[in-house]
């Protein structure tokens, strides 16, 4: 009787407090091919930054979406990210890999990094964009 009442009590509590999901929105990114979202973060107004490598191009695609899944902006280099993180100002940073030599002023702008002739190298970035994707 006392493991029935354990039971009973047990199934009591998952039902009570099980959680409903609630499914908000959803975005595809990339292309076909093996695109890697290396991650994912939010800043304090519930907007979505990603980095994504797409693998056909040698492209980095970081985006900025919304709270309610709207597209505000993509920006592209020719790196591979490997994190992404917000600052307490909403300043975006994106650390990873390239070769070569790269732009990454993502406007007209020009601000290249690296060397032309060390192609079978890789380097180490760090990337700092404000909130609207804008090279700082």
């Amino acid at each position: 009787m006392k493991k029935l009442v354990h039971l009973l009590f047990l199934a009591y509590s998952f039902s009570t407090f099980a959680q409903s999901p609630t499914f908000n929105w959803v975005q595809q990114q990339g292309s076909s091919s093996q695109d890697q979202a290396s991650n994912i973060t939010i800043d304090n107004n519930g907007n979505v930054f990603t980095a994504v490598s797409a693998s056909n191009s040698n492209l980095m695609l970081i985006t900025k979406y919304d709270a309610n899944g709207v597209l505000l902006w993509t920006k592209t280099i020719s790196a591979t990210p490997a994190d992404i993180t917000i600052d307490s100002l909403g300043n975006i940073f994106v650390i990873g890999t390239f070769k070569n030599l790269v732009d990454f002023d993502p406007s007209a702008a020009v601000s290249n990094l690296g060397y032309v002739n060390f192609q079978s190298l890789i380097f180490k970035f760090i990337l700092k964009l404000n909130n609207n994707g804008n090279f700082l």
